[in-house]
């Protein structure tokens, strides 16, 4: 199971470029680009979230979790079945 993107939690949000937001987590600054940025959800009193992919979360050094995930992609291989012997019914007509 992967984990596609995560939903993270910010306590304040500093500046909006064209480009780029400036948020505040647990202290610490980061720049993240508005294009990997989804709903985007900005509470000036307490802070937003947004969606970013994990690979992102894990460039700027942002913490997650599994719980925070949204999407979960499973990869599956499906099992190779023996073609079986079709018998036809003579009994049939057109």
């Amino acid at each position: 199971m992967q984990v596609k993107e995560v939903m993270i939690r910010f306590d304040r949000f500093y500046h909006d470029t064209g480009r780029a937001i400036l948020i505040g987590i647990a202290g610490s600054e980061h720049w993240l680009p508005k294009k990997m940025c989804r709903n985007i959800v900005i509470n000036n009193k307490l802070g937003g979230n947004l969606r970013i992919p994990t690979w992102l979360c894990d460039e700027k050094g942002i913490q997650w979790s599994d719980e925070d995930g949204t999407f979960s992609i499973h990869h599956h291989v499906p099992e190779k079945k023996n073609a079986t012997k079709i018998d036809p019914d003579e009994s049939l007509t057109r």
